[in-house]
């Protein structure tokens, strides 16, 4: 049950950071995009 608060909470504010600066968001997109060539 906590992990799953953990999660949620991380997942939150992951995306108020997101919201604040979408230049975040670019580059988790690209470091997403590069895991998925190397792998």
């Amino acid at each position: 049950m906590a992990g799953m608060c953990t999660l949620s909470c991380l997942v939150t504010s992951s995306w108020l950071l997101l919201a604040e600066d979408p230049s975040t968001y670019t580059w988790l997109r690209y470091d997403l995009l590069s895991q998925d060539h190397t792998g």
